[in-house]
């Protein structure tokens, strides 16, 4: 059977760990503080450490190793720390590395694929773009086959723009024409899932969903629908924090064909008569009970035909549009 030992076990990792207990026969994970992990589908949490040891005594069991520390500007730590180890592991079949969109860096809002130039001039896009490089050649030396994924920001459950702008933590910054791409934890960790399997030929894959939006947009239509204020506003010209601003010098929409192709991955999709995910907001609302907020989920179709026409606009000639229609549930989404 498959063995999995990820390196760092946050967000991401933890949302992946409950839907692929039936393809591994044992999931291990590393951490600094092992001892604030609670995670009953990972067998084994190791001080991050001691994973050297730990890979030496499991050099052939281990078939599958999941990177999730950032990178700093050495590149991938695990990489750097533990490449000796790992080209040592008999078993070993298949390598994955979260690298994020920030490499492709600043497309003045055109759309990028797996193929575009890698412009990032961040220390963020950089770092990933040195880790990138470092586990190709390894892999590609060693004979292991290796999965990139380019993330866009993540969301989920708590943790999404609506609920911060119900906190009063959140500052609407304003930039004409600026686009951000996303992808829900949910959609996210079953791509991770169905590379798993995949294990014929080395791969980089975009993960973000099909609506890459202006936040301001976004805000403004989610305050109007639950009648709440909108967020104070700062100018993006305005920013004194370099942090802040780093996110915003990069603006693009990230094309997601290649996973769609070969996951078989479709998204705002309606599942059992609910619709399950537009612009950030969850039905799971509806199942809390939260009236006000069901309405935000029963009341958007028109803005999704706002996305729907302008992604039309702007994607590649062929793009069709489809229309799902449950009782009491109307839906756009695309193909």
């Amino acid at each position: 059977m498959s063995k999995l030992l990820i390196f760092g076990h946050g967000y991401t990792t933890k949302n992946l760990t409950k839907i692929i207990t039936e393809d591994f026969s044992e999931i291990y994970a590393t951490s600094r503080e092992p001892e604030k992990i609670n995670d009953k589908f990972v067998n084994h949490v190791i001080k991050y450490e001691e994973s050297g040891e730990f890979l030496i005594s499991n050099k052939n069991d281990l078939t599958h190793i999941l990177c999730s520390i950032p990178p700093d500007t050495n590149g991938d730590p695990v990489y750097e720390r533990f490449k000796n180890d790992i080209k040592d592991l008999s078993s070993l079949k298949w390598i994955g590395y979260l690298s994020a969109t920030s490499v492709y860096g600043d497309h003045d809002g055109a759309f990028v694929d797996e193929n575009s130039e890698l412009k990032a001039n961040t220390n963020r896009g950089l770092n990933r773009i040195l880790a990138e490089k470092q586990w190709s050649e390894f892999c590609k030396n060693y004979k292991i086959i290796l999965k990139i994924f380019r993330i866009a920001g993540i969301y989920g459950k708590g943790r999404n723009i609506y609920e911060r702008i119900k906190k009063g933590d959140y500052k609407l910054i304003l930039k004409d024409k600026q686009y951000f791409s996303r992808i829900h934890i949910d959609d996210l960790t079953y791509c991770l899932k169905e590379t798993f399997k995949r294990i014929d030929q080395s791969e980089i894959f975009n993960l973000a969903d099909d609506t890459p939006s202006n936040i301001q947009d976004v805000v403004e239509y989610i305050c109007r629908k639950v009648n709440i204020k909108i967020p104070e506003t700062i100018n993006y010209e305005q920013l004194e924090n370099e942090m802040t601003r780093s996110f915003y010098n990069d603006n693009k929409k990230v094309l997601n064909k290649e996973m769609k192709q070969k996951l078989k991955k479709e998204f705002g999709v309606v599942e059992d008569g609910k619709l399950r995910k537009l612009l950030g907001i969850r039905y799971e609302w509806v199942n809390e009970g939260n009236d006000q907020e069901a309405k935000v989920i029963l009341n958007m179709e028109d803005k999704a035909r706002e996305i729907v026409n302008a992604y039309e606009a702007t994607m590649e000639e062929g793009t069709k549009l489809k229309t799902y229609n449950s009782p009491g549930t109307p839906g756009t989404v695309l193909s």
